[in-house]
């Protein structure tokens, strides 16, 4: 009866070499087991590992023995063997930290985005701060010099945003401390337009109070 041929794998020459291996009675009776498993005769298994065809998982191994192979090579001769010590992570952790990954840099361009909001919300602020400067008179100062800080704030504001910006794109790790500063910045927006709210305010009714004193130096 001719032998059944193994499922999967590649053919290779005929030529075979035999090897003399002592094993315990477990280490013997597991590969039994594997051989059967894998439809395959002890000495095919032992073939097979040996080119890399077959990998044995086990979370107890104390190595783990990886083989590179380039594709161009003429022969085996041109493989790597590299030996690992210690027990390596199971799979489906490495699969958790992938899925982990995919949803840090999802959570990193959202920020990135809302950061380029607060920029152009920033770059708006600014222009009504400059608006504002060019509207008052020499008879307000002390408003002036309030929309002056007001002005640093904001350059302040903007030197901080570009630096989170260059941490985010250095490192995508960096999410939560952006997303603490990225609230920071929120309020301290809010803040800032409750008192240019204010000052505008301040400017209508120091503006009304300056052309009634006018009205009266003129009258008199």
């Amino acid at each position: 009866m001719p032998k059944k041929k193994s499922k999967g794998f590649s053919e290779h020459p005929k030529s075979k070499t035999k090897l003399g291996v002592s094993l315990t009675p477990t280490g013997s009776d597991l590969l039994d087991q594997i051989a059967k498993k894998a439809e395959l005769s002890k000495s095919e298994l032992v073939d097979h590992i040996a080119r890399g065809e077959i990998a044995i998982a086990s979370p107890s191994a104390e190595k783990t023995v990886t083989l590179e192979t380039d594709p161009e090579a003429a022969s085996q001769q041109q493989t790597t063997i590299n030996v690992a010590s210690g027990k390596q992570p199971p799979q489906n952790q490495s699969l958790g930290a992938q899925d982990s990954s995919t949803v840090t840099q999802q959570a990193y361009e959202t920020l990135k985005q809302e950061l380029e909001q607060k920029a152009n919300l920033l770059s708006d602020l600014e222009n009504q701060l400059a608006q504002q400067k060019s509207q008052q008179g020499e008879s307000n100062q002390a408003l002036e010099q309030e929309l002056e800080q007001k002005a640093d704030l904001v350059s302040d504001l903007e030197n901080q945003l570009a630096q989170q910006k260059s941490l985010a794109a250095q490192n995508a790790d960096s999410y939560q401390a952006l997303k603490r500063e990225s609230e920071q910045q929120a309020n301290q927006i809010s803040a800032l337009q409750q008192q240019i709210a204010d000052l505008q305010r301040l400017a209508t009714i120091g503006e009304a109070q300056l052309n009634k004193w006018r009205y009266y130096q003129f009258s008199s």
